[in-house]
């Protein structure tokens, strides 16, 4: 009788580790695939030079870096629009850097010859996940 008990017990615990497995790899998929939608509307709002709406897509560092261009510079939807118009975007490749970040790469093709590999950061801020920085990524480093 107490070995049966101590066999439900068992099976009991490691069905509830397998279930807490599951809903982690889950929820590390919401976060990527949510990642992807936000950097899928932040290049639509570069595409089309929407600078309020990239403003609102920022936070840390790269908020600091860009804001006084987003908000003041009535010139720089336009660059933004004539720089990305054309432009293709596509992810290549993301990992969980812990809870609260995620980094996503991504491809930015300009033109044939023009291709950007950059990194985005996302956090998660006031309980939407925002871009917190970018960073273009050298060559030698891209798989």
């Amino acid at each position: 009788m107490q070995k049966l008990f101590y066999i439900s017990i068992s099976l009991i615990i490691v069905s509830l580790v397998m279930g807490a497995a599951t809903l982690f790899s889950q929820e590390e998929i919401a976060t990527a695939d949510e990642g992807k939608r936000v950097l899928e509307e932040y290049f639509y709002n570069m595409k089309t030079g929407n600078t309020s709406e990239i403003l609102d897509m920022i936070t840390g560092p790269l908020l600091k870096k860009r804001e006084r261009l987003l908000r003041y510079n009535t010139q720089y939807g336009t660059f933004l629009k004539q720089k990305y118009e054309d432009a293709q975007f596509s992810i290549i490749g993301h990992r969980i850097i812990d809870a609260k970040r995620l980094a996503l790469d991504a491809q930015i093709i300009l033109n044939d010859q023009d291709i950007l590999k950059t990194r985005f950061v996302l956090v998660q801020n006031n309980g939407l996940l925002k871009i917190y920085s970018e960073e273009e990524i050298p060559q030698h480093y891209v798989k």
